[in-house]
């Protein structure tokens, strides 16, 4: 028998102890237990437990494996063995035939330690090799980690399972593209200047994530693709992310996810819980829960081990005490002896075997455990002598006449993986492990670190987290320090953000416990507010604003009164400098506040980020252009015009653009134009705004700051939108969509550019346009402030359509209400107002538009103040008609308010003229004067393009037009505004105007409208979108190829296809195309 897979690659001279090569079984970084106090620092090095390893499946690690037998009694092999599971096999291997045939699948395979997940999982492949498939197996193993606050390896078991493709003869492009993804080039850490958006840290990660679909394609291209995970229970979150984002996409690829999962009643930390969860919601994940074997199949088993002859009370026994464990049982199998001294547990059956084996051996044995995974010769030589000699390794130091080697390989423990050795498995290798004295595996610790610091295989990620593990254990504090640090910096290099900040909270617990130098020695050691600004924005792009915040307020002192930096742990006062490396550098100074204030921002504060931000000016040490002060300037400015105050982010910008050009600082630079570009577009200057931004895009392309580009791309939007180029605003976040490829990866930044889309649609009253692309962003699961801005659109889409309208308010006000941003609590409650004053409710209305007003307060956006503005006078004009509602006084303050506001701001802005002219009307109405000017809101609104406020405002003037008795004109209007009002499904309109309709007696029979509706009518009642699907339908696109094409989600392409079909009154998709074609439905597009 034979098993497809591939053995993990061992220690070689050129490649010593390369993490991700440890093989099923031989996980690489063992995580440190939970310590007393602080939670998230560890304790000293005696406080160390064994390692943990995964995964629980015995598994020979050999490529080919075959029965073998002992001839004196007719035994097999235990790693052979392989009894029951008919119906968990069955169903395997169907899956494994339908990812083969291009549906991709994921199966998750859940039971106790050892109950034989993976070997089921290796099984079905055999049964699937032996009926002809020509599966690659891509395996990897996960790494125990005790809680969420510590450092794991990040993507380990995809980096091994990656690199399973060496020696396979898959497509050059392939194997490059494998490689490259293994070793992730360098990128900009999230500490300096270049990271400034909240979503940085989500771009990243998910082009991570991206790039891995892009290989697993390519590989699935050339054969179907297994990838399977073990012990999942022990993934890094990374990993998780990962595994969920891929059992997400795979559904239409050759490709198979399997992924094992040890249950035992909890799951270890949050990020398994939610793992959990979404995987469980993931329609192409099948879940396998393996219970206990039964005692006839144990026996079975035993008697494969042992032999048909096996006496039936030693099986009965082994019955007894397994079980229904299948690992328990072949270890008892093996190795019974009798009731006596048998052991009961398996940690008692691996030391069983330890017995009597000579000191060399043990030696051999205990190498390999701490090293944690497969090991070359030639270094478990070195590794021996160096723990006998007590010195450090030498270079080519053999174990004597390997007599040890073979005494370890002949105790059954110690097994071939590839070229090297590892332990049988990992509950094989935590015996061992746990027998070694502290004393010793500080030691061992010691020599292995040494041993990977020799390498020239350089310094991956995987590499250095291993190798901080490693030192950690060592008892050098000075090293763990230094190990823990670049393994920290090097995690957020491949976006694995939860593993860097656990390496880079014991970093700074190893630098607590770190001795000053002897006086008039120069200090050589990393600033603590170095680490700590870096362990800030680790937390940030990991999701924990609010952390970061705690930590960099700490750092600069909680009374942020002097500024000066703290050295040590949280709460440990803070002295004059850091004992360890000397005064804090100013810069770094800066750059802590800077940090601080753009953390703040983030979470809606803007006077304490406006705080921050000149206390980093003032820490300067002098006003000369360096690229701090660029930074925090532009930092400044950005906030400044996020908080609303356009005079002081236009000045700030040009400041920083200055500081900028004189540092050379292109990153600083393109975040000063950002800013600029919207600040003169909203003060009327729309050529130089867009000149600016184009600027800032090219800058940021230029110096590779993915933040700038995407607040570039927004911000083009926003200008183009705010002066009337609403096509042109929603063509360029499009496009920019479109240049990242495939519509179902997308990062999750473009939410934010298509947020602004989406408030373009509204206002060119696309309005099914719009909630596609807002279910677009939801799938996505934007963070808390862009998911606020979502549900903010669609709440407005369903006030204006009377669509579950409270229901959407409600889930807003949930999320702005955590934003804090003045400009979308003013919006929310501007929406909510329109929703109330539909509903005749006057005093609720008035309320809520009180909020908006009040939020706008000190604002510089005429156009968001003229939008509250509108509907508060709208208010009060409906008011009027109300016994003893009417306010008269509240009228004119508004009035005059409205006016002030039209006075001050740019005339060529449409929204803000059209702003104007909607006050001056309701203004008008509320003070029954004669001649309120409709008809000039209504030809304004034709111009601009806004048909919402064209039907309201038709309905208004038809109104007037009643009053004086021109009842033709009134009669057209009327008409107008229905169609344009149902065009639009806008149902409170349209029960307004047929109100008006029925009160006067008018009939609303449509007139040829003003301007030609933009979704005319088709045959069969088909919407303007339906005919979009139905193009694509007819020329033979599948639902999702119609998704990608639309930048719709799946599931709404097919609930268009279900319309199409029921209104064509075809059973099926060809019929469909077919009634299309003869109706003339597909003439033109």
């Amino acid at each position: 028998m034979t098993r497809a897979r591939r053995p993990p690659s061992a220690l070689s001279a050129d490649d010593a102890l390369p993490l991700g090569h440890h093989g099923p079984g031989h996980s690489p970084v063992p995580d440190l237990p939970d310590p007393p106090d602080p939670p998230d620092l560890p304790g000293s090095c005696e406080d160390l437990p064994a390692r943990p390893y995964p995964p629980d499946d015995a598994a020979t690690p050999n490529a080919e494996r075959r029965h073998r037998t002992d001839p004196g009694r007719g035994a097999m092999d235990p790693t052979d063995v392989f009894v029951g599971r008919a119906a968990e096999l069955a169903t395997l291997t169907a899956e494994l035939a339908a990812a083969a045939s291009g549906r991709g699948r994921a199966v998750v395979v859940v039971g106790a330690p050892g109950v034989g997940k993976t070997r089921l999982v290796l099984r079905a492949l055999d049964v699937a090799r032996e009926a002809g498939a020509d599966h690659v197996v891509l395996q990897g193993g996960c790494v125990e980690r005790p809680g969420p606050h510590y450092p794991s390896v990040p993507f380990a078991p995809f980096v091994e399972a990656l690199r399973r493709l060496r020696g396979t003869d898959a497509p050059p492009a392939v194997l490059a593209a494998a490689r490259e993804w293994a070793r992730p080039a360098a990128s900009p850490a999230p500490h300096s200047p270049d990271a400034t958006d909240a979503t940085a840290g989500e771009d990243q990660v998910y082009r991570r994530f991206t790039e891995l679909l892009d290989v697993l394609e390519a590989a699935a291209a050339w054969r179907p693709v297994v990838v399977l995970v073990d012990d999942l229970q022990w993934a890094d979150p990374s990993s998780l992310a990962l595994l969920v984002f891929l059992a997400r996409s795979v559904t239409t690829e050759a490709i198979l996810l399997a992924a094992t999962l040890r249950d035992t009643g909890t799951t270890p930390h949050e990020h398994l819980d939610r793992a959990v969860a979404e995987l469980h919601r993931a329609p192409a994940v099948r879940w396998l829960a393996l219970d206990p074997l039964p005692d006839d199949d144990v026996a079975a088993l035993v008697h494969q081990i042992r032999g048909p002859q096996t006496a039936e009370h030693e099986v009965g026994a082994v019955v007894r005490r397994a079980e229904g464990n299948a690992l328990a049982a072949a270890e008892l199998a093996q190795h019974h002896g009798g009731d006596d001294h048998l052991p009961r547990t398996y940690a008692s059956a691996v030391a069983a075997r330890l017995t009597g084996l000579s000191p060399d051996a043990l030696d051999v044995l205990r190498v390999v455990a701490t090293v944690g995974r497969a090991v070359e010769p030639d270094a478990i030589g070195r590794l021996v002598a160096a723990l006998r000699s007590q010195g450090p390794p030498a270079h080519t130091l053999p174990v004597g006449d390997d007599r040890s080697l073979e005494e370890a390989v002949r105790s059954g423990l110690l097994v071939r993986a590839g070229s090297g050795y590892a332990l049988r498995h990992g509950l094989d290798r935590e015996v061992v492990y746990r027998a070694i004295p502290p004393w010793l595996g500080r030691r061992l610790h010691g020599h292995v670190a040494r041993e990977l610091g020799r390498s020239p295989a350089g310094g991956g990620p995987e590499r250095l987290a291993e190798l901080a593990d490693h030192w950690s254990r060592s008892g050098d504090e000075a090293a763990a320090f230094e190990a823990c640090v670049a393994a920290g910096r090097a995690a957020v290099r491949v976006r694995a953000f939860p593993e860097a900040v656990a390496l880079l909270r014991r970093a700074l617990g190893h630098r607590d416990r770190l001795e000053p130098p002897l006086p008039g020695t120069a200090p050589s050691v990393l600033p603590a507010a170095e680490v700590r600004l870096e362990l800030a924005e680790a937390l940030r792009l990991s999701g924990d604003v609010d952390g970061g915040i705690a930590l960099l307020e700490d750092t600069l002192d909680a009374g942020m009164s002097t500024g000066t930096l703290r050295a040590g742990t949280p709460g440990a006062g803070a002295p004059d400098e850091d004992p360890l490396s000397g005064p804090t550098p100013p810069e770094l100074q800066a750059r802590c506040w800077e940090r601080l204030a753009w953390f703040r921002r983030e979470t809606g504060d803007g006077e304490g980020a406006n705080a921050a931000y000149l206390r980093a000016l003032e820490t300067l040490p002098t006003p000369d252009p360096t690229p701090t002060r660029a930074r925090v300037m532009a930092s400044h400015a950005a906030s400044s015009m996020i908080f609303g105050s356009l005079d002081e982010a236009g000045a700030r910008a040009q400041e920083a653009l200055a500081v900028a050009a004189a540092s050379g600082s292109d990153a600083a630079r393109a975040s000063a134009l950002d800013t600029w570009g919207v600040v003169a577009a909203l003060r009327g200057d729309a050529d130089e705004g867009l000149r600016a931004l184009r600027e800032a895009r090219e800058v940021a392309v230029a110096c590779g700051s993915d933040d700038e580009l995407w607040r570039a791309v927004s911000n083009t939007a926003y200008v183009l939108q705010n002066v009337g180029r609403e096509e042109e605003s929603v063509d360029v976040v499009v496009a920019a969509v479109r240049d990242l490829g495939d519509g179902a990866h997308h990062p999750p930044a473009a939410v934010t550019a298509v947020g602004n889309a989406v408030s373009a649609l509204i206002l060119l009253g696309r309005w099914d346009e719009a909630m596609d692309w807002v279910a677009w962003c939801s799938a996505r699961r934007p963070a808390a402030g862009l998911a606020a801005h979502i549900a903010l659109t669609e709440a407005e889409v369903r006030v204006h359509r009377g669509d579950g309208a409270t229901q959407a308010l409600a889930v807003a006000h949930d999320l702005v209400d955590r934003s804090a941003e003045p400009e979308l609590t003013a919006a929310l409650w501007r929406v909510h107002a329109e929703h109330l004053a539909w509903r005749g409710d006057t005093a609720a209305a008035r309320d809520a538009v009180d909020r908006s007003v009040e939020a706008l307060a000190r604002s510089d956006d005429p156009e968001s103040l003229l939008g509250a503005l509108t509907v508060a006078l709208r208010i009060e004009a409906d008011a009027v008609l109300l016994p003893g509602a009417a306010d008269p006084a509240r009228v004119e303050r508004l009035a005059a308010l409205a006016a002030s506001v039209a006075a001050t701001s740019p005339d060529d802005l449409p929204d803000v003229r059209l702003g104007s002219a909607l006050c001056a009307a309701e203004t008008a109405r509320a003070r029954s004067d004669g001649a309120p000017p409709w008809a000039a809101v209504v030809e304004l609104a034709r111009q601009v393009g806004r048909p919402l406020r064209l039907a309201y405002a038709l309905l208004r003037l038809a109104e007037h037009e009643l009053v004086t008795g021109a009842r033709r004109p009134a009669a057209e209007h009327l008409a107008e505004a229905h169609a344009v009002a149902e065009r639009l499904a806008a149902a409170p309109v349209v029960a307004a105007v047929e109100a008006v309709a029925r009160r006067a007696r008018v009939a609303l029979t449509t007139p040829e409208p003003a301007e030609a509706p933009a979704r005319a009518a088709a045959p069969f009642g088909l919407t303007t979108r339906e005919l979009e699907v139905l193009h694509l339908l007819a020329d033979g696109a599948s639902n999702r190829q119609i998704a990608r094409g639309l930048f719709i989600s799946e599931r709404t392409a097919a609930v268009h296809v279900s319309h199409i079909l029921a209104k064509l009154g075809a059973s099926s998709r060809q019929q469909a195309a077919a009634a299309a074609h003869r109706a003339g439905l597909l003439v033109t597009r």
